[in-house]
């Protein structure tokens, strides 16, 4: 019996390879849009501690321009929602290992991030950025105060690396959600507590009682995009599509109206295609 070559082996063993690429790239293609149509339920992320993108009201119920944002993907699809609650520390786990399908949190839009997620087209922009919460008459009113100071700071936040950057000199205090930075002031375990400019409005607003304030905006323009898991441009379109119609339709400034008392910034749109 004739024996094969080495060169012979690796030639056929490369043949194999080739033949099944082609099934295994089918396989892996798979887009998560025929999952969810197939599952007949999308799933989506959402914040229950970030008003006024979610929350929880008095009956248990979630509430918020998220949710209201991915009931409208989920009719657009013509599929039932199912929510899961999602944070800074979870969000990206979750979008990694299919736990949930997307993300709608105020989660900005950065290089870091692109790296191993992706994002929808920009769906709410803040133009004032973070501001920082401290006691009245404190000496901090922006970076440049925070040298030798503790801050607070959520994990999974972009304020982490802000901080990093713009006060080198600062230490911070990481904990795993806003009411335990909020604590973590109130025990004088931290000088500041840094956050976007709405989150920092709604805490004032719950706390009206305690001897805080809030530092003048960082003036730092945040995009604000949905996340999605990369290398599914088929499903990530067809979550732009939704927010292109909500925008044309004007559906998309009703929800806005109802959920920030205001008209979107001028400056800011929903990109628009030709079909």
């Amino acid at each position: 019996m004739k024996t094969l070559g080495r060169f012979q082996i690796v030639a056929l063993a490369l043949l194999g390879l080739v033949l099944l690429a082609p099934l295994s790239l089918e396989a892996a293609g798979t887009s998560l849009l025929e999952t969810v149509q197939q599952r007949g339920r999308v799933i989506v992320g959402v914040p229950t501690d970030a008003v006024p993108f979610g929350s929880i009201d008095k009956t248990g119920n979630r509430v918020g321009f998220s949710m209201d944002l991915a009931k409208e993907i989920a009719d657009a699809l013509k599929v039932k929602l199912e929510l899961r609650d999602t944070n800074p520390t979870t969000r990206i786990p979750l979008i990694q290992s299919g736990g949930v399908d997307v993300v709608i949190e105020p989660s900005l839009i950065t290089k870091k991030r692109m790296e191993v997620v992706d994002f929808t087209v920009p769906y709410y922009m803040d133009l004032k950025g973070n501001r920082m919460i401290v006691e009245k008459g404190s000496a901090i009113k922006g970076y440049r105060d925070l040298g030798g100071k503790t801050v607070a700071v959520i994990q999974g936040s972009i304020a982490i690396d802000r901080i990093k950057r713009n006060a080198p000199n600062a230490k911070l205090l990481i904990l795993q959600d806003y009411p335990a930075t909020l604590l973590a002031l109130k025990r004088g375990q931290a000088d500041a507590l840094f956050a976007m400019d709405y989150i920092v409005a709604e805490m004032l607003e719950k706390n009206r009682g305690e001897n805080f304030e809030a530092t003048p905006p960082l003036m730092e323009i945040q995009l604000i995009g949905m996340m999605v898991r990369q290398n599914d441009s088929k499903w990530r379109n067809a979550i732009d599509f939704v927010l292109h119609d909500l925008w044309q339709s004007k559906k998309y400034h009703e929800i806005y109206r109802k959920h920030f008392q205001r008209d979107p910034h001028p400056n800011f749109s929903i990109p628009q295609w030709e079909f």
